[in-house]
């Protein structure tokens, strides 16, 4: 689940780059100062989201398996094997 959220901070984060980088552009063609200034803090501040979250990304990925995890994993699969027919009986109730 956390590299779900990883992508989606990422994706964001390089569509507020490429936002940064063409207000920029357009500003430097309008020679206007306060508008180059946002687009640099966009910039920044994208980039210090794509070094955080790939950082906090790579650390979750060397950390292995999350035990919480497997452990509700493992505790639903015991749960369909012990009770096989318990799927079946509440069917036929119905």
């Amino acid at each position: 689940m956390f590299m779900f959220g990883f992508h989606i901070a990422f994706s964001l984060a390089l569509i507020a780059l490429a936002l940064g980088a063409k207000i920029l552009i357009k500003s430097q063609e309008r020679k206007n100062k306060g508008i180059a200034v946002i687009a640099y803090v966009i910039i920044v501040a994208a980039i210090l989201n794509i070094a955080c979250s790939s950082f906090y990304a790579v650390k979750y990925w060397m950390s292995g398996p999350n035990p919480a995890m497997m452990a509700m994993m493992q505790n639903r699969m015991t749960m369909m094997q012990e009770n096989p027919t318990m799927q079946n009986n509440k069917m036929m109730k119905r």
